[in-house]
């Protein structure tokens, strides 16, 4: 016996959204590969988990706008409710995702310290590191911006997302700024 669920008012989702996250993408794509090229260059463990952590969230962005475009799509055979559920797994599994990075980058601290640091070259270090803290401070406000506009929980995560990563940078430069 086949069962019929009843239609549910089903609420597409802006394009906005999809604008905000391809937005995301690209600064944590710049962030991620500068952060990468300097944290190697100048020797610094710790832009070079910036730039990882960019990276991450650069990954996490692009599953965000698989999901986006998922719900977009509204209900289906298989998912007659829909793909709401899908946005809380996200956020959940970008918490985990932060959670982590941010376990690594305190452990990668605590040996630096126990091994006496790191040469280093602070001045374009600090440079880079200021520059990342302005740009992700200033994501978190755009994002935060979209999140309010469209009420959307994943540009909400995304902005949260970007102020940690905006933190991470500020450490990074209060660290280069005591180095000189």
């Amino acid at each position: 016996m086949k069962v019929n669920f009843p239609s549910l008012p089903w609420h597409p989702r802006p394009p906005e959204e999809d604008i905000a996250l391809i937005s995301s993408m690209i600064g944590s794509g710049i962030f991620a590969v500068s952060g990468g090229l300097l944290g190697l260059y100048t020797g610094s463990g710790a832009i070079l988990l910036d730039g990882f952590y960019s990276l991450m969230t650069l990954i996490m962005s692009f599953v965000s706008l698989k999901v986006v475009r998922l719900i977009q799509q509204g209900p289906s055979r298989r998912y007659q409710f829909g793909y709401y559920g899908f946005e809380p797994l996200i956020n959940t599994i970008k918490g985990i995702v932060v959670s982590t990075v941010s376990l690594f980058a305190f452990t990668a601290a605590i040996e630096a310290l126990l091994h006496g640091g790191r040469d280093l070259t602070v001045g374009l270090a600090l440079a880079y590191a200021l520059l990342s803290t302005l740009g992700c401070f200033s994501f978190a406000v755009l994002m935060r911006r979209y999140s309010q506009r469209l009420s959307s929980p994943l540009l909400a995560v995304e902005a949260r997302d970007w102020i940690v990563d905006g933190c991470v940078s500020c450490a990074v430069a209060l660290a280069f700024g005591f180095a000189l």
